[in-house]
């Protein structure tokens, strides 16, 4: 770091009184510095030290100023006790005063609110507030300063405290800091950078210390002793650097950690103020005397450089190594001034004051960035230049080079003759690295580090200024004094070439015969023997985006762009004028957007078959257009006077011809007809046009010349494009703008530094790379392509290298750019290679044909005797007429080939008929019915049918195929039935639906029931006619199809709340069951199963359909004591489980009602103690809760005649068995009506063991019916008030008993198994049939018999559901719904 002073002044009074320089601080643009000196406020220019203006309004000595940040005005403040508010214009707009002397001022940075801080308090005043408010301080304000945001004021004060206050006044945060008493806080300020996570607040006191804070009060790192009193304290203006000055009449820099780096300047007296001007290196400096200093402080480059390793300083404490290929950085905090830095491999060493510390990588990994501590040599060394190596470091001093190991021995010490100028190390073995050192008498020596003796390479006249040696150490550069870069033959010591102009030079360290050097802001690169290629470059950015800007003159820049596969931008700015651009899309779309002068742009773009027009304006002048129209050519002409170009385009087949032409001068027009080349020529002024021609596919060259300027010659190439200068010995030079130097070449990157930043820059090596193909040497070529070029030259490599049969090289060019065509090419030749195949005649017309050569690549196929290849080749390309010039002497294979290919072609050509004409002749008849099909050609294609034989079984499967398609179902019939085949037939009838034609099929070939039956049955159901399609299915034999429908039907039934629908497809199902259980015995139990579980399911839905329609609609059809019966019911059942869908909250609300209504008060009082215990809907709540009170106000007891009594023993049974639904006491089940559920007077009987159902059911038929008795005449007397009634005489005689009452009563009382009736033949003999009712369920079930115990009782059988019934109910409901209200089958069927 160097501080220069710029200018210096001594402010003196009118009796040249030295007058003391109080404080200063700058306008917020830099422009001017405003002074507080004795009782005036000076006003300087800062470019010159010139005094502005001095300004007087106070009355005493003035102690602060301060400029706002937005620049409109400042503050003063004296000892007069005033603040005066000053104008940008210098004008005193306000004054406003406290009780006691000003002290110090603080303008807020967003607000603009001023504080001033007088002796005992502090005001706060801002532009919009007439008033200042004020603040009682206990002790003297100092300093003052507020944070970034404005939120918050730190008031420095005289008793060592610090106060931190909010934009209101009130005091937030007291830092009270050690040793305060005696420590005056003389200067503190907030670091004004941005980009830190918390505010910063550094203090300087009279204890001579200087600490930093946060806004916490929390202190940041330790105390760092000065050795003076500080009177002033300041940031630069990105918070980098602390500037600090006081009794040590200095005024020194540190860094923000409060490191001291150096002085910026030594004065006569104290310092009392400094201030650094906003973001810029300048430090204004005001001291006791008067005097005014202003220093520029210069901060000198330290770095290194090693392969793609860049380290340099940063905040001049810290170190950053930045990898110039992946962009990673990484910093290393040194904590002190860094003095030199060298890096080398995996080594890294940074001189401080007093040591040099050594550091390594973690591991040898080339991408890591993490360093560690190695060595640190704790001893001061002065030295010009330091180099590091594996094991030592060097120090350079003059003449001196001395090598030092790790731990500070000398090792080693080399006495030069003249001053050392350049020192590099060109690597070595581990502790024996070898260094280049250049002298200033033209001395070049090598050094080894393990040798003392040093080795002469050369001797040249002139002084050394930069030295690089090759990669394989046969060549050195050198850069001598007079810019010259000679390069030698270490072997010969001759000078092989010498270029002027150079400043610094670097050899590629991945290709021998490759260098670049710099200077002039040239970058030039040599290669071989071949022309040198340089380039001026400013900046370049990432991933093939690069950016060129030109500079000429002193005209603005003129910059280009160029992205991805013809995608062109151009920007050219030349003058005042606004920019100039064009852009160049995807195959002939041209936008082109020209702008002069302050006019707008007026564009049209038409679109007629690849034909555009531009109409371009500007200015006033009018616009001249022209438009041809010839096969995609486009022309166009545009005049606009003085201002920019007229631009002419024509564009035949990737030709392309511009014309720029400015003011009235002629143009030179050229066309250049070589594929994808393009010619630039622009005139400007009365100087000529230059234009050169290059012959390479996708390049693009512009000659532009203008005014006195050379000739401006550009290459322009697809993918990682850049601009190239080459310099050949005819050939004029090839250039791009380069600001710094190089100091590396790797590959295809060169490093160049320019003041403080490393950037890399990408060199894609075409140039080389097309000399040597034009030579014919692909393998050097493809060396020189691997160090980086673009996809463009990839390509061109590729196929050159495939034209000249070298098929390595080709094949590592093509993976390059990832062609698999290309590929394939390769690797079909070389495995005809490996056959025995070694015509190259035929491999290089296979190369033509995929490079769409084709009339070459058939030529040479003809000339190698393979004609039938090159037929094939032309007949693939439809160019018939072509191949009809090689197809052989009357050969009707290769006819019919050609016939069959060309109508190929006219099929993809859209002309199907004459394809399908041509097909036909050629005997392609599949082929040929495929496009009769596809365009719905019916009689064509029943004609072309009729006309096979039928033993062409595929072709007429075609067309029948076609012809059911297009719904010809009788010609696809006749075709099918001409065939033969039935099942196809059949098929057929199902596809069109014809379901008759089908079954009648079907009976005279009854194997393909199936294919009938079960499409019919999907038909059926689609239809919604799911019944009907279960019965198909089980027709088809498919009984588990079967089942799945009525599964299906069964639960959509039950989540659509449709429980009878439920009930009766349960039902279904049961009978279902029992038909697969008689038809597949070994799946007999688990049918029986099902079937018992389906039954019982489809009672428990057909029974729940009358309470969920209870509950959920407003009005029922049942009686009070159907829905009591039905609820019993269901409670009864849910004890073996509850179905899904079924609610036994439903059917206990339905019972409690009822059973209130009913008086069956006991019953009603427990079903709604089970609701209490279960969740009840929101809707049934309040009822619950209410017939819950209402209920406990009845009697505990149900009404006798509700109670059901059994019919086998005559119990009286409650209204309610936690068992079931059976007796209590004899355990029978009982039967209910299933309309009203009344318990039927019906008992249960079983056959004993030898007598089957069906001999049963004919002994019953043959029974002889009782005879009934006479009936008595009934008899009656009254006696008093009693009436009494007597049926027969008094006296009666005894009944004989019937066998079966006897039976009723075989069972145990009280016992725990159920025991049926069981009787024997004499018995069933006995009975009478009208009494018995027989349920004949099919096998394998056994037949249910039940006696009527009152015949007067009228009871109906459904004969399929086998449900029993009341009459009267069953009757009723018949003549409502016409069926069985269970089964839903009627009496007819």
């Amino acid at each position: 770091m160097r501080a220069i002073p710029t200018w210096v002044d001594k402010v003196h009074d009118r009796d040249k009184v030295e007058q003391c320089i109080w404080d200063l601080c700058f306008r917020p643009d830099g422009s001017q510095l405003i002074v507080a000196a004795g009782n005036r406020v000076l006003v300087y220019d800062t470019s010159d030290g010139t005094l502005i203006q001095p300004l007087k309004g106070h009355k005493d000595t003035v102690y602060c100023v301060a400029y706002a940040r937005d620049g409109k005005r400042f503050a003063s403040g004296s000892a007069d006790k005033s603040v005066i508010i000053w104008t940008s214009k210098l004008e005193g707009i306000l004054k406003y005063t406290h009780n006691d002397a000003i002290q110090c001022l603080a303008y807020n940075p967003v607000t603009h609110q001023l504080a001033s801080c007088a002796v005992s308090d502090f005001g706060l005043w801002s532009p919009e507030q007439k008033n200042v408010s004020k603040h009682k301080v206990n002790s003297r304000i100092t300093c003052s300063s507020w944070t970034n945001d404005g939120q918050y004021l730190a008031l420095g004060l005289y008793n060592g405290l610090i106060s931190i206050r909010n934009k209101g006044g009130e005091e937030k945060v007291k830092i009270e800091r050690p040793y305060a008493a005696g420590s005056p806080v003389w200067s503190l300020e907030w670091n004004p950078s941005r980009d830190e996570p918390y505010d910063i607040l550094s203090v300087a006191d009279w204890g001579q210390r200087l600490s930093f804070y946060q806004l916490s009060g929390k202190q940041i790192g330790k105390d760092r002793s000065l050795g003076y009193d500080p009177c002033t304290l300041g940031w630069f203006s990105k918070g980098e650097y602390v500037v600090v000055g006081g009794s040590n009449k200095q005024c020194c820099l540190h860094t923000r950690e409060g490191v001291k780096l150096g002085v910026i300047g030594e004065q006569e007296s104290w310092v009392w103020c400094a201030a650094v001007k906003p973001d810029s290196n300048y430090v204004a400096v005001g001291c006791q005397d008067g005097t005014i200093a202003y220093y520029q402080l210069i901060f000198s480059t330290v770095h290194g450089l090693y392969k793609d390793r860049y380290a340099y300083r940063d905040n001049m404490t810290d170190v950053i190594i930045q990898h110039l290929i992946t962009e990673q950085k990484v910093r290393i905090k040194c904590r002190d001034l860094v003095k030199k830095i060298a890096i080398y491999r995996h080594r890294l060493a940074v001189q401080l004051p007093d040591k040099i510390v050594i550091y390594e990588l973690y591991s040898d990994d080339s991408a890591d960035m993490h360093y560690k501590v190695k060595e640190k040599i704790n001893r001061k060394f002065e030295c010009n230049l330091l180099v590091v190596c594996s094991q030592n470091i060097i120090l350079c001093q003059d003449k001196r080079l001395q090598c030092y190991s790790f731990q500070g021995v000398k090792e080693r010490e080399w006495m030069m003759e003249s001053l050392i100028r350049y020192i590099k190390v060109i690597g070595g073995p581990s502790g024996r690295e070898g260094l280049l050192v250049g002298l200033k008498n033209g001395q070049i020596m090598k050094i080894f580090v393990d040798n003392a003796f040093p080795i002469m390479l050369l001797k040249q006249s002139t002084s050394v200024r930069c030295l690089d040696m090759s990669a394989t150490r046969t060549k050195l550069a050198v850069v001598d004094e007079h810019n010259t870069c000679l390069v030698y033959d270490l072997n010969t010591k001759d000078l092989l070439f010498q270029e002027p102009n150079a400043n610094s030079v670097a050899w590629n360290t991945h290709y021998e015969d490759m260098l670049c050097f710099s200077g002039n802001g040239l970058l030039n690169i040599k290669a071989s023997n071949f022309p040198v290629h340089q380039q001026k470059l400013q900046k370049l950015q990432v991933r093939n985006h690069l950016l060129y800007n030109i500079k000429a003159s002193n005209f603005p820049v003129h910059q280009q762009k160029l992205q991805v596969r013809n995608h062109l931008i151009y920007n050219i700015k030349a003058s005042n004028f606004p920019v100039h651009q064009q852009k160049l899309q995807v195959r002939n779309h041209l936008i082109y957007n020209i702008k002069a002068s302050n006019f707008p742009v007026h564009q049209q773009k038409l679109q007629v078959r690849n034909h555009l027009i531009y109409n371009i304006k500007a200015s006033n002048f009018p616009v001249h257009q022209q438009k041809l129209q010839v096969e995609n050519q486009l022309i166009y002409n545009i005049k606009a006077s003085n201002f920019p170009v007229h631009l002419q385009k024509l564009q035949v087949r990737n030709q392309l011809i511009y014309n720029i032409k400015a003011s009235n001068f002629p143009v030179h027009l050229q066309k250049l007809q070589v594929r994808n080349q393009l010619i630039y020529n622009i005139k400007a002024s009365n100087f000529p046009v230059h234009q050169q021609k290059l012959q390479i596919r996708n390049q693009l060259i512009y000659n532009i010349t203008a005014s006195n300027f050379p000739v401006h010659l550009q290459k322009l190439q697809v993918r990682n494009q850049l601009i190239y200068y080459i310099k050949a010995s005819n050939f004029p030079v090839h250039q791009q703008k380069l600001q710094g130097f190089v100091v590396g070449f790797s590959g295809s990157k060169i490093f160049c530094l320019h003041v403080y930043s490393m950037s890399s820059v990408d060199v894609p090596q075409s140039a080389p790379m097309y000399q040597y193909l034009e030579k014919k040497h692909f393998k050097d070529a493809y060396k020189v392509a691997c160090l980086g070029v673009t996809e463009g030259d990839w390509e061109a490599l590729a196929h050159e290298a495939l034209e000249g049969l070298d098929f390595d090289t080709a094949k590592k060019a093509f993976i390059r750019i990832r062609d698999l065509r290309y590929l394939e090419l390769i690797h079909s030749i070389e495995e005809r290679k490996k056959r025995g195949e070694n015509d190259n005649m035929i491999f290089l017309a296979d190369v033509y044909s995929y490079q769409t050569k084709f009339h070459e690549g058939a030529k040479l196929y003809k000339k190698a005797g393979q004609e039938q290849r090159a037929m094939n080749m032309y007949t693939d390309l439809r160019m018939f007429d072509y191949a009809k010039e090689y197809i052989g002497s009357g050969d009707p294979l290769d006819k019919k080939m050609l016939i069959t290919k060309q109508a190929d072609w006219a099929k993809s050509s859209n002309e199907p008929k004459a394809a399908a004409e041509m097909y036909i002749s050629a005997g392609e008849f599949c082929k040929a019915i495929d496009i009769i099909g596809d365009h719905g050609w019916g009689d064509m294609l029943i004609d072309l049918a009729r006309k096979l034989d039928k033993a062409d079984r595929e072709a007429l499967s075609r067309a029948a195929m076609y012809l059911a398609k297009l719904e010809q179902y009788p010609y696809a019939a006749e075709v099918y039935s001409k065939m033969g085949d039935i099942k196809s037939l059949i098929s057929l009838h199902v596809e069109a639906k014809h379901w008759e034609d089908a079954f009648t099929l079907v009976e005279k070939h009854p194997e393909y029931k199936e294919e009938v039956y079960v499409p019919y049955a999907q038909w059926l159901a689609e239809n919604d006619k799911f019944e009907e399609a279960q019965q198909a299915f089980h027709k088809a034999g498919l009984q588990t199809e079967a089942v799945k429908v009525l599964e299906q039907l069964t639960h959509n039934a039950v989540l659509e709340s449709r429980f009878n629908d439920a009930g009766y497809y349960f039902w279904k199902l049961s009978i279902q069951c029992i038909d697969i259980a008689r038809e597949e015995p070994d799946k007999r139990e688990e049918m029986l199963e099902k079937f018992h579980d389906y039954q019982r399911r489809a009672d428990m839905y057909f029974a729940y359909h009358s309470i969920q329609r209870y509950t959920d609609e407003p009005f029922t059809s049942h009686l009070p004591e159907a829905l009591f019966n039905i609820s019993r019911y269901l409670l009864h059942m849910m004890q073996g489980g509850i179905p899904y869908g079924i609610s036994k909250v439903g059917t206990l609300y339905a019972l409690a009602k009822q059973s209130k209504n009913l008086n069956g008060f006991k019953l009603a009082r427990y079903a709604y103690e089970k609701l209490h215990t279960l969740r009840i809907p929101s809707r049934f709540q309040e009822a619950v809760d209410l017939g819950s009170v209402i209920i406990r106000s009845k009697p505990f007891q149900d009404a006798e005649e509700l109670l059901p009594m059994c019919y086998r023993c005559s119990t009286t049974n409650p209204l309610l068995n936690n068992g079931g639904n059976f007796c209590i006491n004899c355990r029978q089940p009982f039967v209910h009506s299933f309309v009203s559920f009344e318990v039927l007077p019906l008992v249960e009987f079983v056959i004993e063991e030898g007598i089957t159902d069906e001999e049963a059911v004919q002994i019953l038929d043959l029974s002889i019916p009782k005879q009934k008795k006479e009936d008595k005449k009934w008899h009656e007397s009254r006696m008093g008030q009693a009436q009494t009634l007597r049926l027969g005489d008094e006296t009666d005689e005894p009944e004989e008993e019937d066998p079966f009452t006897a039976k009723l009563h075989s069972f145990e009382q009280g016992g725990t198994e159920f025991k049926p009736v069981r009787v024997t033949r004499s018995v069933l003999q006995s009975l009478s049939r009208s009494e018995v009712y027989v349920l004949k369920w099919p096998k394998p079930l056994r037949y249910q018999f039940f006696k009527s115990l009152l015949p007067d009782v009228t009871i109906t059988q459904c004969p399929f559901c086998h449900k029993l019934f009341h009459t009267d109910d069953f009757e009723l409901q018949y003549l409502q719904k016409g069926h069985c209200p269970f089964c839903r089958n009627s009496q007819e069927d």
